[in-house]
């Protein structure tokens, strides 16, 4: 049975043996490489793994400062998200992502028909094209809730925004979503 990153097991853990933070770091690396990966592209298209692994040296650096009253996913998406507005200031350059984007947002079909994987494809591609149409905050907003459901006041709380900014970019993000699914469904 596989132990899940509770806050309060990161924050145990993290003042363990040597051998229980190394274990620790590395469920963390391993839980949050790809997520955390994508979360970055939305900030910056080339050097979101060289960020990435900045964060997680923040991360290792810091993690005894971490408060376990607070959910573990809020304080490193905090994390990643001043890394990666950091570098864009460093160097100046836009915050949004391209055609590089990662399309984690869905898994692959699994053991499915060919026509099932066809069907899951086509869905996953209209879903896609209507969040590639949003604003960049808006792409953070709809991942953080849809695919880690993070709760709004997490959400508002990581990006440094208030909650009722959040419950709005989110009926408009879903309004969205329900146009480009009625889209798909007439078709």
């Amino acid at each position: 049975m596989k132990k899940s990153l509770t806050g309060w097991r990161i924050y145990i853990q993290c003042r363990g043996p040597r051998e229980t933070r190394e274990r620790l770091f590395r469920s963390i690396w391993l839980s949050y490489r790809k997520r955390l990966t994508f979360f970055i592209r939305n900030f910056v298209r080339d050097e979101a793994e060289d960020i990435f692994q900045e964060v997680m040296l923040r991360v290792f650096q810091n993690i005894e400062k971490y408060n376990p009253l607070y959910p573990f996913s809020t304080w490193i998406y905090t994390i990643a998200r001043n890394q990666s507005l950091n570098y864009l200031n460093k160097r100046k350059l836009p915050t949004e992502a391209g055609d590089t984007r990662e399309k984690a947002f869905f898994p692959e079909a699994g053991d499915d028909s060919p026509e099932d994987k066809t069907i899951h494809r086509e869905l996953h591609q209209t879903i896609d094209r209507a969040l590639e149409g949003l604003s960049k905050e808006n792409r953070q907003i709809a991942f953080l809730r849809f695919y880690e459901g993070m709760k709004h006041r997490d959400i508002a709380r990581t990006l440094g925004i208030p909650t009722g900014t959040v419950k709005s970019r989110l009926f408009a993000t879903r309004a969205i979503l329900k146009e480009a699914l009625e889209a798909y469904n007439e078709t």
